[in-house]
């Protein structure tokens, strides 16, 4: 099938996006073949190289593998009001099928998940994954922070003990953090978690968590800290991930900021995982099995953006 070359670019891209919506079109028309589609938006009339048709979407070819497509369409029927089927099935820059083609082999092999969640995230006490939830929304809202904050992804995970933990994860791939800010006022939930006994943050001052570049990144966290500590909670461990790719240098400047205000000894850590020390992780946890040409695909469409600089013109 013609790919149609490159297809359109956005003008007002910073130069990271910019390099990544063109390697993602590069895929679209020299790996998959396909033309390009409109959006960003299922309603958008404008043609961009980064999307696909909304019939290559539907066949689930935004996907490293059918599986994962399949596990994404089915994810999306459940959660609609949260997975827009438009962004998940034909935006190739969007950091959500990303996720799904990152951790959907976690969610769908249990012979592997184990090891693959022990080297994404280096602990080596883990015995069992439990469930993988692609966009969780906690509820009752008013036990977490009573707004429509939510993960990208839930690792609900077994210790050797037989303690239930979990992982929680924030993955960027162009996408800046919220621009909204969330104002931390007295008698919030904000304030209820900043001032909890196991808050892991150096510092209550509100005003630092409050700053646009750091504001969402508070809000994760903080949710992270809800669902380990809210009464009746389950978990006696957990920990919020932050996965990026490597040449993202405003998001990494953003989790460097953030991670001066976090205390390293607190029960519910930062981790900072940029994608290709991820693919790295996960390199000899897959050799030899049927999921080392998915790794290799993921690092090839998401890590690897050696290609672009040539289809700059």
């Amino acid at each position: 099938m013609d790919g149609s070359g490159v297809g359109p670019q956005y003008p007002g891209d910073d130069p990271f996006t910019r390099r990544m919506r063109l390697h993602q079109s590069r895929w679209r028309a020299d790996v998959l073949g396909l033309p390009f589609g409109c959006g960003p938006h299922a309603t958008s009339a404008s043609k961009y190289g980064n999307m696909l048709t909304a019939e290559a979407g539907d066949r689930g070819l935004n996907f490293l593998t059918p599986e994962i497509g399949a596990y994404a369409l089915r994810r999306q029927a459940d959660f609609p009001r949260g997975i827009k089927r438009h962004r998940l099935l034909c935006n190739m820059l969007s950091s959500q099928p990303m996720c799904f083609n990152l951790f959907g082999p976690i969610a769908l092999d249990a012979t592997i998940a184990v090891e693959m969640a022990s080297a994404l995230f280096r602990r080596d006490d883990l015995r069992r994954v439990i469930r993988v939830i692609i966009e969780h929304e906690p509820d009752p809202r008013a036990d977490y922070l009573d707004d429509a904050t939510s993960f990208d992804a839930f690792i609900e995970v077994e210790n050797a003990e037989g303690s239930l933990g979990f992982i929680a994860v924030e993955t960027k791939l162009t996408e800046p953090f919220s621009p909204t800010r969330y104002p931390i006022v007295r008698g919030s939930a904000y304030q209820r978690w900043l001032d909890h006994a196991h808050a892991p943050w150096r510092s209550p001052a509100r005003a630092a968590f409050e700053a646009i570049e750091i504001n969402q990144l508070f809000r994760d966290h903080a949710l992270a800290v809800a669902a380990r500590h809210r009464t009746g909670s389950p978990y006696r461990f957990g920990a919020l991930a932050v996965v990026r790719h490597p040449e993202d240098s405003k998001c990494s400047a953003s989790i460097a900021n953030y991670g001066d205000l976090v205390r390293p000894d607190g029960d519910v850590p930062l981790i900072d995982l940029p994608l290709d020390e991820a693919t790295r992780r996960l390199r000899p946890v897959v050799a030899g099995t049927s999921w080392a040409t998915w790794l290799d695909a993921f690092h090839g469409r998401y890590v690897d953006l050696s290609a672009a600089p040539s289809l700059i013109r």
